[in-house]
């Protein structure tokens, strides 16, 4: 069952979010970015944690308001987050076999992005220097 409610049958498919995680230099705050149709911005503040349940980037919030409350984030960290559409993925790593996961079609979207929200924040935050892949990125 998916957060809304409904059953879902789970599967393996080609598509993907792609999300590049970096540090900022404004502690206790997260910047995520996106792209239209979407929300393209929410700044979430560690230290008073609000969620825009309107917002498209709510899954987000969730995610970071859960890695908070298992000690995951101390409250202090300075990321930012953006979510890339596959063409500039391509670009950025030369794989070009890659696609877009589409929203709103029923493919458990949402989870799909909060599962690609908690690896990149706990691999960027809880990583010893120099083991995380996601580095070499950026």
């Amino acid at each position: 069952m998916d957060w809304c409610g409904y059953y879902v049958v789970p599967a393996a498919i080609d598509m993907r979010f792609f999300l590049e995680a970096s540090l900022n230099d404004k502690p206790g705050v997260v910047e995520v970015f996106s792209y239209p149709p979407f929300d393209t911005c929410a700044v979430y503040d560690l230290r008073d944690f609000r969620i825009d349940n309107a917002s498209d980037l709510r899954y987000v919030g969730a995610v970071l308001k859960a890695m908070l409350k298992e000690g995951r984030l101390k409250g202090f960290e300075s990321l930012k987050l953006r979510f890339m559409k596959s063409e500039e993925f391509s670009n950025l790593t030369g794989n070009r076999d890659v696609k877009d996961l589409p929203v709103r079609k029923g493919l458990s979207s949402s989870a799909a992005l909060s599962v690609a929200t908690a690896a990149a924040v706990d691999l960027l935050v809880n990583c010893p220097k120099g083991c995380c892949f996601l580095r070499k990125l950026g």
